[in-house]
């Protein structure tokens, strides 16, 4: 299936031959991700002083939500940011009528008014009339560090609902042949404090149409797994582990309502259940090794800046803790799983505090209570990140060639464990996590393989052609009908017609007088 998928989205992608790699840069307190991406005129590419123009703008990359949108003096005259003005901009216009629009996030939420200008990046040529929010009004969203924000998940879930503006990166693959593609290598924007090194801005890449730009470097080492994907980039995890030990949840609980990859969250989110074990156990093992650590540390709120908690100790004995491991659906196979390993290293997030009149290099706790399962970045750092949109599927692989000089330490295996399938039998599963198709399988997982295609193809070659054979049937039928039925009508009218022939007329009057014969 994951070989007919590639086929597939490459025949999509026909003329797609552009792929671009863009830097992604890291917010300055660790917990997030940005672009930089220039709107109006002047375009990036003429612009004198580049990325430091008024109109090069920071936005956070989120693969959790599809609405872009930027700050404007309405919302943040009194924040530290760059802001955007339409007015100002002579290539913006209205989008249908400057149309009102909303979003609320997990945390924070923004109002404003929908409008259209170019974009640009130090790649990417102008993209004229990309679809986008102007901030006029915020609640706890720009808290420092970024502009705007980036929506990378597809236009099916932006506001406004009843009609929502296509994204950046579909307008991208429209207007520039790009296939519907991109590559996200995060490495952990503080992450090489644990190797040594300094951390810089550039903490990633983006790779748009693709998995590696031409005449650069691959971001990724090893294989890159598959795990099936729809919308929303909504993933089937099949278990969550400590150490060596299953936590032991149902499938369903994972999964309930779903289970989405987002790169606009900070932490791991597991529902509650999930998030009591889970954390009672990171808690007995950390107190193991500390047994004076605080139980206080334990939440994602409370900054930990001990000397066991500063980034750069190697000798911490936190990092001596075991991963947690999280495993996804693999391939076509309801047996075969893909396990990602997360250290310690990663789920103690680095992070930078103030503390006093300086900032310090400390540690949080990276595991949140939720209702459902978010895999942010304490799952996604360290790795390269593959949402292959046309061929329906999510691909991981470990980070490599980190600009930033980290070095990730996950780890991605494949294993067997028991069937997936019946995970998805579940009525709210199956609607919000879209694997499962239900025709013409009875299975809620099945899936179309090569030879299903063939099938399928040769019933409907077969029916067509004894659909046509009936109608030609009929339709030489009912001409033979058609004289047959005007020679009944002629017999009942008890005379010859002047349409019939003299031969016929004769036939008539015999028959006529044999019927006289018989009644005598």
């Amino acid at each position: 299936m994951r070989h007919l998928r590639l086929t597939m989205a490459l025949l999509t992608a026909v003329g797609a031959t552009q792929v671009y790699q863009e830097n992604l840069y890291g917010i300055s307190t660790g917990i997030s991700y940005y672009m930089k991406i220039t709107i109006g005129q002047p375009t990036y590419s003429a612009a004198t002083s580049k990325a430091s123009a008024p109109n090069t703008f920071t936005l956070l990359i989120d693969t959790g939500s599809s609405n872009t949108a930027v700050a404007t003096t309405s919302c943040c005259a009194n924040l530290n940011m760059h802001t955007y003005s339409c007015a100002k901009s002579p290539t913006c216009e209205p989008y249908k009528s400057n149309e009102a629009v909303a979003v609320n996030y997990v945390v924070g939420s923004w109002s404003g008014i929908l409008v259209q200008d170019t974009f640009s990046s130090p790649n990417i040529t102008a993209l004229p009339n990309i679809p986008f929010a102007t901030v006029t009004a915020q609640t706890d969203f720009f808290d420092g560090g970024f502009d705007g924000i980036l929506g990378m998940a597809f236009s099916s879930i932006a506001e406004p609902s009843s009609n929502p503006p296509s994204t950046v990166f579909e307008a991208l693959v429209t207007q520039q042949t790009v296939a519907d593609v991109f590559s996200l290598q995060l490495c952990g924007v503080l992450q090489p404090y644990v190797d040594g090194y300094t951390p810089i801005s550039t903490a990633g890449h983006i790779v748009l149409g693709g998995i590696q730009a031409p005449n650069t470097s691959p971001l990724y080492r090893g294989q890159i797994f598959y795990t099936p994907l729809k919308k929303w980039y909504v993933v089937l995890v099949t278990g969550i582990g400590y150490g060596n030990s299953s936590l032991g949840f149902g499938c369903s609980t994972y999964n309930t309502p779903k289970a989405i990859v987002d790169s606009g969250t900070s932490n791991l989110v597991v529902p509650t259940a999930v998030y009591a074990t889970l954390v009672a156990q990171i808690q007995a093992a950390t107190l193991d090794a500390i047994p004076s650590f605080p139980l206080d540390y334990f939440s994602d709120s409370v900054v930990c800046c001990e000397a066991y908690c500063d980034p750069s100790n190697a000798a911490s004995p936190l990092l001596s803790l075991p991963s947690i491991s999280v495993t996804l659906a693999f391939g076509t196979d309801t047996n075969d799983i893909v396990s990602v390993s997360i250290p310690p290293r990663y789920y103690w997030r680095p992070i930078a505090a103030s503390t006093g009149f300086k900032t310090s290099s400390c540690r949080i706790f990276g595991i949140t209570e939720g209702s459902g399962t978010i895999l942010g970045d304490v799952f996604m750092d360290g790795l390269f990140i593959v949402h292959d949109r046309a061929g329906a599927q999510l691909g991981l692989a470990v980070a490599d060639n980190c600009a930033n000089k980290a070095n990730s330490s996950k780890t991605i295996t494949l294993g067997r464990g028991s069937s997936w399938c019946d995970c998805l039998a579940s009525t709210t599963i199956t609607q919000s996590n879209l694997l499962s198709a239900h025709w013409p399988g009875i299975r809620p997982c099945f899936f179309w393989a090569w030879w299903t295609y063939v099938i399928v193809v040769s019933i409907a070659i077969v029916a067509l052609c004894l659909v046509a054979s009936i109608v030609l049937w009929l339709i030489k039928y009912r001409r033979r009908q058609r004289p047959r039925a005007q020679l009944q009508e002629v017999l009942l009218d008890g005379g010859p017609s002047p349409m019939l022939s003299s031969n016929t007329s004769d036939d008539i009057q015999v028959a006529e007088d044999h019927r006289r014969a018989v009644e005598i």
